[in-house]
């Protein structure tokens, strides 16, 4: 164990908190559950693979997912070795065992927080958002990463209907065959990424107009304004912590399209 990180570097509690408040018990354990299958999986791939092109991406995808059940320390670790591998160079000496070892603890911190669920799950005020009982608007969800997925749904399937993409290519057909009000696009898809997917969007006129909204695990200084600059309406960092942020964005734009 790295002496030199507190508890409250490595771990945050408040994420936890946060899923909790953002759909109960039920998220809670929905997330951490699907954290710990996937993550599993994804530590395997990553010390079996000699390919650094391969580990940036897993170490991509996890580091995402670490973000979303408050693993701060793993997260930082896998940015660490995503940033090392994806120019393809072969990852630093102990990196992947020194993931594989905060994993274990991440591992038991989650399972020792479901063993201890809060007594009732928050009861939700309906009259804070009214359900459309006409017609929900639609929004096409493109991201790779299924708890991401899993937590977008989850906060904003009550309000509008959802549509979920896996790639760009898959994204661009079913936009073109079934139009949305707007489009939450994950920057970092493998392949096809978001900024490809914009620019093919922006140059069919039928989607031109389409409103866009960039999705990034990133969170840089400036990347608004960047993104804003390459096309996109709006930007959100993820994971999703001010829920209230992400509906203001798309009932703005939403608002503004019917102008």
């Amino acid at each position: 164990m790295d002496k030199g990180h507190s508890e409250s570097s490595r771990r945050d509690p408040a994420q936890l908190e946060t899923l909790f408040q953002q759909g109960g018990q039920v998220l809670l354990a929905s997330m951490c559950e699907s954290f710990l299958e996937r993550s599993g999986q994804r530590l395997a791939a990553l010390s079996a693979s000699t390919d650094p092109a391969a580990m940036a991406r897993i170490c991509h995808d996890l580091k995402t997912s670490c973000r979303i059940v408050g693993a701060r320390h793993l997260a930082q670790l896998c940015e660490t070795l995503e940033y090392a591998t994806e120019n393809g160079s072969p990852p630093p000496a102990g990196a992947v065992q020194e993931l594989n070892e905060e994993y274990l603890q991440v591992r038991d911190w989650l399972e020792e927080r479901l063993r201890s669920p809060a007594a009732t799950a928050p009861e939700e005020d309906a009259s804070d958002r009214p359900e459309d009982t006409n017609k929900q608007p639609v929004i096409a969800l493109v991201e790779d990463n299924p708890d991401n997925r899993l937590l977008m749904s989850v906060i904003l399937g009550q309000t509008y209907g959802i549509t979920e993409y896996t790639s760009g290519e898959k994204a661009l057909q079913g936009i073109s065959n079934s139009l949305p009000d707007l489009v939450l696009l994950d920057v970092s898809l493998p392949g096809m990424d978001g900024l490809d997917v914009l620019k093919a969007l922006r140059e069919d006129e039928a989607l031109v107009k389409l409103p866009v909204v960039a999705l990034t695990a990133h969170a840089m200084h400036g990347d608004r304004e960047r993104f804003l600059e390459a096309g996109f309406d709006e930007y959100i960092s993820k994971p999703i912590v001010d829920e209230q942020l992400i509906f203001d964005i798309i009932d703005g734009l939403l608002g503004r399209s019917e102008q």
